[in-house]
Parts: structure tokens; C-alpha cells; sequence
């Protein structure tokens, strides 16, 4: 199992570090690299675009905590329903009981 996962290890990871160490030494921008190996440029500038403009817009959010001061929150009641235990799995057919 473990020289199984090792195995994987190596064919999905060596060939990343291989590129990455060409660029690296070649003197170009490893990002690029990247992008370019994994797909056009322009697709993932959108998606950083797009990335940004969820991330401003979640930002924008404000919660409004007036919903605790409503008549109708405070005169909520706790229902607690007690669980009867039960046990666990099915009973055995097979058995003498």
C-alpha cells in the first residue's frame, strides 16, 4: 500500500517539479508557467476576476442583529424533548432469544 501511494506520489508531483525547476532556472515567472500549462491565460484571469468579485461582495454583507430585540424572539421557549435510548443494530434472528 505504501509503495502503491508512493508510486502516485511521484507521477503526479515529479513532473510539476520538473517544470517549475525549468522555469525556475530559466529565469521566467513560475506563475506563468503554470497558467500555461494548465490553461490559457485569459480564462484564468476571468476567474481571478470573477474570484475578486465574490470575495468583495461577501465583504458587503452586514447582518442585522436588531432581529434579537423583536417581542416575538424573546418570548421564544426552549422545547426540550427528551430521546429514549435505543440499542444499536438490528436483533439477531439467528439467536436463542
Amino acid at each position: 500500500m505504501k509503495q502503491t501511494l508512493f508510486d502516485i506520489l511521484i507521477v503526479l508531483i515529479l513532473p510539476v517539479l520538473i517544470v517549475a525547476g525549468y522555469f525556475a532556472f530559466r529565469g521566467g515567472n513560475i506563475q506563468d508557467a503554470w497558467l500555461s500549462i494548465t490553461g490559457n491565460t485569459e480564462s484564468a484571469q476571468d476567474l481571478g476576476a470573477r474570484t475578486t468579485q465574490a470575495i468583495n461582495e461577501l465583504e458587503r454583507i452586514k447582518l442585522d442583529s436588531s432581529i434579537f430585540t423583536w417581542k416575538e424572539f424573546k418570548e421564544m421557549k426552549f422545547n426540550r424533548v427528551d430521546i429514549r435510548e435505543e440499542t444499536v443494530g438490528k436483533k439477531n434472528i439467528f439467536g436463542s432469544e
